[in-house]
């Protein structure tokens, strides 16, 4: 558990240094992973750093965000929200082939 704990807070340390990989690792950590690491999970953290994440348009983390809303999954059930956040990614990966052609 100690080892989980000191690799969390690298996570915490570089996501709150806006870094947008350790974001997305802290979140999946404090939510997905936790139990597997020994860890409490901690739903209130991990959407705050899936939110910053998805927000830097992290991609991942936008599919897990939408995916969280339309499930109520650690979050308020909010399917207007999710469709929205899927939208927004829809339209960040059609800007990154639009940029490589």
């Amino acid at each position: 558990r100690g080892d989980s704990e000191a690799g969390l807070e690298l996570f915490v340390r570089a996501a709150e240094e806006g870094n947008t990989r350790a974001q997305w690792n802290a979140a999946a950590t404090l939510w997905n992973l936790a139990d597997d690491l020994g860890l409490q999970p901690d739903a209130k953290r991990s959407l705050y750093y899936l939110e910053k994440a998805a927000d830097q348009g992290h991609e991942q983390a936008m599919q897990e965000l939408a995916r969280r809303y339309a499930a109520g999954d650690g979050v308020d059930k909010d399917e207007d929200k999710a469709v929205e956040i899927n939208i927004r990614a829809q339209e960040l990966r059609e800007q990154a082939l639009r940029r490589r052609q």
